[in-house]
């Protein structure tokens, strides 16, 4: 009868692996914070996951940025962070101000993985900065950060003012054709075309002979397939920021084929075609060539071995430029599209804006130059408080690379490979740092309260070492704009449609201010 016994244990042994195992995992997943004694929300319930992760449910960027404020409103006080399951992940919302300097920057270096997939070998477009971690971020933001620095603006402001003119002469007749009906622009998608285009020419060098084989359509949508596709299902991604080094021995990729090699086509030719001609653009495209050509200099290696690097370095340099697709399309978008919907909400504020820049226009001989974009400070508080009340990013997200007690409560750790969030939207919004948060008050960033306000209570484009490396671009593409859109136009907004939530449109209306019409905004039904 021994066989018997043999075939019980057998059976017993099967349920304990493929049954009594899988349920304590995830009783002890969903029982987390409590057993570690930390303020937390209860996970969501189990059909609701799997319906998350298989893709039935999908989460929305607005609803993620809800639930973090409320989670900020509910536990705000009680703790330096509370806990919270991102499916069936234990995540941490970070509560206390000085644990956020900690992260970001004091302690950088226990916070510097955003924890996002990536693989430099067969998929070298995912391998950009935004993803990297560790002395490959380090190493790669050292190279990058001159080309990005304050001065190197300079150097690109005719080129983007050029692009910019294009622009605004399509946005006139598109003006020029609403006045003849309701006269509202629904601006996001005029905003967003600017944007594109300007990123087309200075990064891509997609000129308009160049379009004749690259139309700027079909740019746009290898950018949005970019954007809003991923090769994998919720299940998927959470394996691969939970198992890299797994993931990439599989050779699996999150860059769509059709992506990459319409973006490596076009690059290569641009490279090749500037290497060729010994020409130079004063374009972002040119700066990462000449970061390449410095790179190849540098190195000394056998003929087999420089064909190897340089095609290392043309997948760096693609994902280089990828990722102003991918970090500057979108985010200066909504901060323009926002700026101008908060100006056509407070016109004394607008007006105080145009009459700061026609003062700057004076003292410059009517000419829009570099120093005088630089010397408008009003334009300044007014962006930076776009950002607060709309934030680009609305949190900021990292994992931990070992365990970090909280120097504040010692009681509390912050374990190895715990995803935080720091909710950028809640902080912005709180009115024991902002007080009347919801109010549109430029004033806010003037110089004496920027000297008052702690360093992390502002968080437009990050803080610390791993900051938003392209800021200074972002900024100079915004003002450029803004000042020209300022001084050729008015804007007021539609009242009949004012936005409610972060995806609805926004339609303004636009009028020249040599032609200004009367009272149109006041077109309200009661």
């Amino acid at each position: 009868m021994w066989w018997v016994w043999l075939i019980v244990a057998v059976v017993i042994a099967v349920l304990v692996i493929f049954v009594l195992t899988p349920l304590l995992y995830i009783c002890y997943k969903r029982n987390y914070w409590r057993w570690h004694n930390v303020p937390f929300e209860p996970p969501a319930p189990e059909f609701e996951i799997l319906q998350r992760l298989f893709g039935l449910r999908p989460t929305l960027e607005w609803e993620e940025l809800e639930h973090y404020d409320l989670l900020y409103r509910n536990f705000k006080g009680r703790s330096p962070f509370c806990g919270f399951y991102h499916l069936m992940q234990p995540r941490a919302l970070i509560l206390d101000r000085e644990l956020i300097m900690q992260i970001l920057i004091k302690n950088f270096s226990n916070f510097n993985d955003r924890g996002i997939y990536h693989n430099s070998k067969h998929d070298p477009l995912s391998a950009d900065l935004y993803s990297r971690r560790g002395s490959e971020w380090k190493e790669m933001r050292l190279r990058l950060e001159p080309i990005f620095a304050k001065d190197e603006m300079r150097y690109l402001y005719d080129g983007l003012r050029e692009s910019s003119a294009e622009w605004l002469l399509g946005f006139d007749q598109l003006v020029r054709n609403e006045r003849a009906h309701s006269g509202y622009i629904e601006i996001r998608t005029q905003i967003r075309r600017y944007v594109l285009t300007t990123l087309a020419a200075c990064v891509f060098d997609l000129t308009a002979a160049r379009q004749e084989k690259y139309p700027l359509n079909v740019f746009e949508d290898m950018t949005h397939l970019e954007h809003t596709t991923s090769r994998h299902s919720e299940f998927a991604n959470a394996f691969l920021r939970r198992y890299p080094r797994l993931g990439k021995k599989m050779k699996l990729r999150t860059t769509s084929k059709e992506v990459e090699d319409y973006f490596t086509g076009l690059i290569t030719e641009v490279v090749n075609e500037r290497e060729q001609s010994s020409t130079e653009k004063k374009d972002y495209m040119q700066l990462l060539v000449n970061l390449m050509q410095q790179e190849l200099s540098t190195h000394e290696v056998e003929d087999q071995t420089m064909k190897e690097l340089k095609e290392h370095l043309m997948g760096e340099l693609a994902a280089h430029a990828i990722s102003f697709l991918k970090a500057g399309l979108r985010p200066t978008t909504h901060t323009l599209t926002y700026i101008l919907y908060e100006l056509a909400l407070n016109d004394p504020i607008q007006e105080q804006l145009r009459a700061e820049i026609e003062v700057a226009l004076k003292r410059h001989n009517n000419e829009l130059t570099y120093d005088c974009l630089r010397e408008l400070k009003f334009l300044g508080q007014v962006i930076s408080e776009t950002i607060r009340l709309h934030p680009v990013v609305p949190y900021l997200i990292r994992r931990t690379l070992t365990d970090f007690p909280v120097l504040s409560d010692n009681k509390y750790v912050l374990p190895k490979n715990m995803f935080i969030i720091v909710p950028t939207h809640a902080i912005h919004n709180d009115a024991e740092y902002y007080p009347e948060p919801f109010i549109f008050k430029p004033e806010r960033f003037g110089r004496e309260d920027n000297k008052r306000r702690d360093i992390c209570m502002w968080l437009g484009f990050g803080e610390g070492p791993r900051s938003c490396i392209g800021l200074h671009f972002a900024q100079l593409i915004m003002r450029l704009l803004l000042v020209q859109l300022i001084t050729r136009y008015h804007f007021t907004v539609d009242r009949t449609r004012l936005m409610v939530k972060p995806q609805n449109v926004i339609r303004l209306r636009v009028d020249p201010l040599d032609e200004q019409a009367d009272g149109r905004e006041a077109d309200v039904v009661i």
